[in-house]
């Protein structure tokens, strides 16, 4: 019976272990989210480079699937 008992104790806190690591893990990126903030900058201050587009062209879009071709001559 001892054994039994054992063998199902060991059952269950194996059965516990994931779900008790998803909520600390998701609990740590609520955490780290909500206190970290993103900065963007600009290694140059004085003559920053500003790329754009033409209106409504989609340019940073457009420009993380372009993919230059081998021949530069097309």
């Amino acid at each position: 019976s001892g054994q039994i008992e054992r063998t199902c104790s060991e059952h269950r806190a194996d059965a516990m272990y994931p779900c008790i690591f998803r909520v600390c893990y998701r609990g740590f990126l609520l955490i780290f989210s909500i206190l970290c903030e993103a900065a963007a900058f600009n290694l140059d201050l004085e003559k920053p480079t500003v790329y754009n587009g033409p209106e409504e062209s989609y340019f940073g879009y457009s420009l993380d699937f372009y993919h230059p071709t081998q021949d530069r001559n097309t």
